[in-house]
């Protein structure tokens, strides 16, 4: 997970004093993953990203969930449109489509200070596509807006928060021989499932699934 653009380039830490002095604009958070084996039929995946703040409770900025203080319409975190920059591949924007599907706060197990933001990516299944082996795929794409930062309303752009890449699960046409593969995490031992903003530490508050690729068979062709 970086900013801007896919691993291994883009920044772990975004500084946003520069950015939070405007109503418009937004930055976005790129997820990625490198299968170890080869998956066909993939009609598309759901992403679990947990953000934690270094300040109890959330600060009202942040609060972007139904009912939160930044909690307007247009919403505040939006599932991003790839644009062609991120420098993985994509194999589904062109046919597909990406959704914030929820915002649960505070995420499960958690506290005042966390949040957990549930993406998804899909495709019809007539666009079925296969995941190769060792290739770097953009997984989806967090926009954060800045609408509403000026007002003062809801304080706390720059309070210090962290971003923790949970968990993802690849999904499969109906059917497909061998099922769909069982939710996993294998955070890259080079780039990690981190990034943070304003130099966040939080996230060891946040526990990481241990389930990994192991599922992931070759016989899920």
């Amino acid at each position: 997970m970086r900013w801007t653009v896919c691993p291994p380039s883009g920044a772990v830490d975004l500084p946003p004093a520069g950015y939070c002095v405007n109503d418009i604009g937004e930055r976005r958070l790129i997820l990625s993953f490198v299968p170890p084996a080869e998956i066909t039929q993939v009609v598309g995946w759901t992403l679990v990203l947990d953000l934690a703040s270094d300040d109890s409770p959330l600060p009202p900025w942040w609060q972007v969930y139904p009912g939160g203080c930044r909690d307007t319409d247009p919403a505040q975190f939006v599932a991003g449109i790839p644009d062609g920059s991120e420098e993985c591949s994509d194999p589904w924007s062109a046919i597909g489509s990406s959704v914030v599907q929820s915002l649960i706060y505070p995420r499960p197990g958690g506290d005042d200070r966390q949040l957990r933001v549930i993406l998804g990516v899909g495709v019809a299944a007539p666009d079925a596509f296969t995941l190769n082996a060792g290739e770097p795929y953009l997984a989806g794409i967090l926009s954060i807006h800045f609408a509403g930062t000026t007002s003062g309303t809801c304080p706390g752009c720059t309070s210090p928060v962290c971003f923790v890449f949970n968990q993802a699960e690849v999904h499969r046409v109906p059917g497909a021989p061998g099922g769909d593969p069982g939710p996993f995490v294998t955070p890259s031992p080079s780039f990690g499932n981190l990034a943070t903003w304003g130099g966040g530490t939080a996230c060891a508050a946040v526990p990481t699934h241990n389930r990994t690729w192991g599922q992931i068979k070759t016989l899920y062709r």
